[in-house]
């Protein structure tokens, strides 16, 4: 083979080579984006799970009358990520990685905080008390 066949086929390979590192880029740009896609879907569905339960539990609660209680078990983590809840004129807000997500309550009359664990959750004369 002379020198013109062999630079030319080193050139060939380098091109194909060069393709498919492009290739192989796109396809791994793809699939970060469908991962954090796919993550954000989970965290949005289990945030949306926790305000669920704990708008059930404050409305049980309150339909159920005077004197009556519930245990409510809210997560320590969502996806293996911190985050907060709070309670501020009739909606429970949940804050997870710089994203708030919030359910309306239909009880007004709401004294307390929901913490991460066991919660106590009581109605008073028709006033909902949270852990305490």
């Amino acid at each position: 083979m002379s020198r013109y066949r062999i630079s030319q086929a080193a050139i060939e390979f380098m091109l194909v080579l060069a393709v498919l590192i492009i290739v192989i880029i796109v396809a791994l740009f793809f699939s970060w984006n469908k991962i954090n896609e796919i993550r954000d879907l989970k965290i949005e569905t289990e945030a949306g799970g926790v305000l669920a339960n704990i708008k059930d539990a404050i409305e049980i609660a309150y339909i159920e009358g005077d004197g009556f209680a519930i245990m409510l078990s809210v997560p320590e983590k969502i996806n293996s990520m911190d985050y907060s809840v709070k309670l501020e004129d009739g909606l429970i807000i949940l804050n997870i990685s710089q994203r708030i997500y919030m359910k309306s309550v239909a009880v007004k009359n709401i004294t307390g905080n929901i913490k991460r664990g066991l919660n106590v959750i009581k109605n008073v004369n028709g006033s909902i008390v949270i852990n305490s």
